[in-house]
């Protein structure tokens, strides 16, 4: 049921292409304003995605670090 609308979805589509053609902002003047805010905020969310990745992965090398230094204190760390 689902894949057969899907087709039908995409037929529509095909056979009409103003209604599948790019928004006005696409397709528009690339020195806009309103262009220019759209790259602004899609650089902003790529930005603070990276941020709080890079905070993650620095906070599990700490772990890591710590939990190492914590089983050398021990004796627990076997040397191969």
């Amino acid at each position: 049921m689902n894949l057969r609308f899907s087709r039908i979805w995409i037929l529509l589509c095909m056979a009409m292409p103003t209604m599948s053609s790019a928004c006005t902002v696409c397709m528009g003047d690339p020195e806009a304003p309103m262009t220019r805010g759209m790259i602004a905020g899609v650089g902003l969310l790529l930005g603070v995605t990276f941020a709080v990745l890079g905070c993650f992965g620095a906070f599990v090398v700490y772990l890591s670090r710590r939990s190492s230094l914590y089983h050398k204190s021990q004796g627990m760390l076997e040397t191969a």
